[in-house]
């Protein structure tokens, strides 16, 4: 049978509540740092920083650990309760296995009160509520105003994860109930689960003085692993090594701790001004942090909405340090059920914020989102850490009764800086156009129209080519693809080819939408437009296109396409005869709706065009600053002004090189914007169309 275990129990709740009188009541072995003993807190009569003392007791027959343990050791950690210090409180919170939450019977919840239900939530399971200052209550009413505050306060944690909350009722003036509240104790105590006892040593420290002849003593809690006297351990901020002279617990002198375990820890030549909080470790286990994935959950009680790149007060153990968020993945792992990180092949939708379910308020219902949080200066952590972020900055008497813990969650992953960048979170956009003419049919069949009012006028229409273009309605969608500017570049006119056709009758000139939709990643600096992999064509053809925009087309209205493309993407899509030699051409039907018609596709006829071409040689290619420029001969006439034909597509192979800039000398010579070097090569023949 183990000898002894310790339980840290957590005494949290608002300001003068009684929290410091319950823990001189309950204790019996005091720490250097009980009880107020700082000197500000005596000053102004509050406790202002984190207290440590503990009392033990032999578990009882109806305790849990009965013939498990001959002693059970609470440590009680003495949180501060006023607003200004919940870091303090956030800190000392992280080291319990349950908590006591003292509530003023005379003022019942307020609003430090639920602070501290939401950390409670957060960090620990068990949880005793202890209506404080029964004295106070005038004996011909306490039943009654027992009863009616017990009632009230069990309706508000009704819906909190302490669902079924256990009360005990105390006086620290008269110690009525202190007894009672030991016996609750004793029965609720579950053994913790010490499951790192054999991991690395990992120990949060939250105090350090001198004793001068002997050393500095840390004082702290071992959250992983073991220590031994003459063990080194590292002081990873401070980037030293230190070597363990001597360990007691509760003044007494021991040889070793594990997980769980309060311990001061005594090292010599260490300044005590140098650490006030932090952590000490094995050596060389920790390593600074300067970003992580978290998987988070917004606050219920959090009112503000936690938008991308806002900052933080971002709270791991004792440290907290303000930190830059973006959220993703709320589609992914709450609509497709997947939970699922892997920087090589995962995307993620783009969000604007963390993802509330706003429509309930009940614990377990929030919404998981990722979350990357770029810390501003670095932090030290084990893995699966969990951050609570606040924001510590609103005002508390203008907000008295606001929550300022935001979101929380585990550390999923550390991150670099380069790893952060690589994650791929992309955004739908469609642009809109209009069919202005059909060009070619067969039979019923529409084979190719001329369309407009697609992008902004005068915007360069060369990145959409071979881009697919979608015709949909209420039980179909058929698809084309751009297949080359009609007449000048900057006209806004393109041709839309339909390879098996579409039904003439959902083809109407002056109506009928093309719609052209594509995702693109957030950190692609380049701002390619990406059709591979969409919901609505999820039977990609291997000529689909990746095409790079101009700035001027980015400024066009562009819609986001968020809620439609996780409506499709949630939806079973088959295709209907595919033809996977043609580019980015294909019809879909949905399984659920009614099945469409199967057309067999007519035979492929060549183009005709009310347009004629000019032909030229390519003369000369060069790359420079203006980037890929070609020099055509032959095309033009020496009388002939070229300038009235900058913007003209320039055509190599039936394939879209470029377009015209302008003229080059003289003799008839123009200058060709190539758009990749490989399009085109001395020698060749290019047409432009005219």
């Amino acid at each position: 049978m183990n000898n002894i275990i310790n339980i840290n129990i957590g005494i949290l709740g608002h300001i003068d509540s009684g929290k410091t009188s319950l823990v001189r009541s309950l204790s019996s072995i005091l720490s250097t740092n009980a009880l107020d003993k700082n000197p500000q807190s005596q000053l102004r009569g509050i406790t202002l920083d984190l207290g440590f003392s503990s009392f033990q007791f032999n578990p009882t027959i109806s305790s849990s650990l009965y013939n498990k343990y001959d002693i059970i050791n609470c440590t009680l950690v003495d949180c501060p309760g006023h607003a200004s210090l919940i870091k303090t409180i956030i800190g000392g919170a992280s080291i319990i296995d349950m908590m006591l939450l003292v509530i003023d019977i005379t003022k019942g919840i307020q609003t430090q009160t639920a602070e501290c239900i939401v950390i409670g939530e957060i960090l620990t399971t068990k949880l005793i509520i202890v209506l404080n200052k029964i004295d106070l209550l005038l004996p011909e009413e306490k039943i009654i105003k027992i009863n009616k505050i017990t009632n009230k306060i069990t309706k508000i944690f009704s819906t909190s994860r302490f669902n079924n909350p256990i009360f005990v009722y105390t006086s620290t003036y008269t110690n009525e109930g202190i007894d009672s509240l030991l016996h609750m104790i004793n029965n609720n105590i579950t053994e913790p689960i010490r499951d790192n006892i054999n991991d690395p040593f990992y120990y949060l420290i939250d105090h350090c003085f001198g004793i001068k002849g002997h050393g500095t003593v840390l004082t702290g809690t071992v959250l992983s692993g073991n220590i031994n006297v003459n063990d080194n351990i590292e002081i990873p901020n401070l980037l030293i090594t230190k070597k363990i002279k001597s360990m007691q617990i509760f003044k007494k002198t021991v040889k070793s701790a594990s997980q769980g375990d309060r311990v001061a820890l005594c090292v010599s030549n260490l300044d005590p001004k140098s650490i006030e909080r932090g952590i000490a470790t094995s050596v060389g286990l920790c390593s600074p942090v300067h970003n992580v994935l978290c998987l988070v959950k917004q606050i219920r009680f959090y009112k503000n909405k936690c938008k991308n790149n806002t900052k933080f007060h971002i709270s791991v153990g004792h440290q907290t340090v303000l930190g830059s968020v973006i959220f993703f993945g709320y589609q992914e792992i709450n609509k497709m059920n997947s939970i699922v990180f892997d920087l090589q092949t995962n995307e993620f939708m783009q969000q604007d914020e963390l993802v509330a379910n706003n429509t309930s308020n009940v614990y377990g219902d929030e919404y998981l989102n990722w979350a990357v949080i770029q810390f501003q200066s670095p932090i030290y952590c084990l893995p699966n850490a969990v951050v609570i972020a606040s924001k510590l900055d609103i005002d508390c008497k203008e907000y008295e009764n606001q929550c300022r813990i935001a979101f929380y969650g585990p550390i999923k992953q550390v991150l670099t800086t380069e790893d952060v960048g690589n994650i791929k979170i992309y955004n739908y956009k469609y642009k809109e156009g209009v069919v202005q003419k059909v060009t070619d049919t067969k039979g019923p069949l529409t084979m190719e129209v001329i369309g407009h009012q697609l992008i902004n006028e005068n915007a360069s229409l060369l990145p959409f080519i071979g881009m697919k273009i979608e015709i949909s309605g209420e039980n179909y969608r058929y698809f084309g693809y751009i297949s080359s500017i009609y007449g000048s570049n900057t006209s806004g006119k393109f041709k839309v080819k339909f390879i098996h056709g579409i039904p003439s009758s959902y083809v109407i000139a002056g109506s009928t939408k093309l719609l052209l939709k594509y995702k693109r990643y957030t950190n692609d600096k380049s701002k390619a437009m990406i059709q591979t992999g969409l919901g609505f064509d999820d039977f990609d053809l291997n000529t689909t296109t990746t095409t790079t925009t101009s700035s001027t087309i980015e400024s066009s209205a562009e819609k986001s396409l968020n809620d439609e493309m996780m409506q499709i993407l949630t939806n079973k899509v088959t295709s209907i005869d595919i033809d996977d030699t043609v580019p980015s051409e294909t019809v879909m039907k949905k399984e659920s709706e009614s099945k469409l018609e199967e057309i067999s596709p007519p035979p492929r006829e060549e183009k005709s065009s009310n347009h004629h071409s000019r032909s030229g040689i390519v003369e000369s290619v060069k790359t420079g600053p203006d980037g890929v420029i070609a020099i055509v001969t032959q095309a033009f006439k020496m009388e002939e002004n070229i300038k009235n034909y900058a913007g003209f597509a320039v055509y190599c192979n039936e394939t879209v090189i470029g377009e015209v800039l302008g003229p080059y000398a003289k003799l008839g010579k123009c200058k060709i914007k190539v758009l990749q070097e490989e399009l085109v090569k001395v020698g060749d023949t290019v047409s432009i169309t005219i």
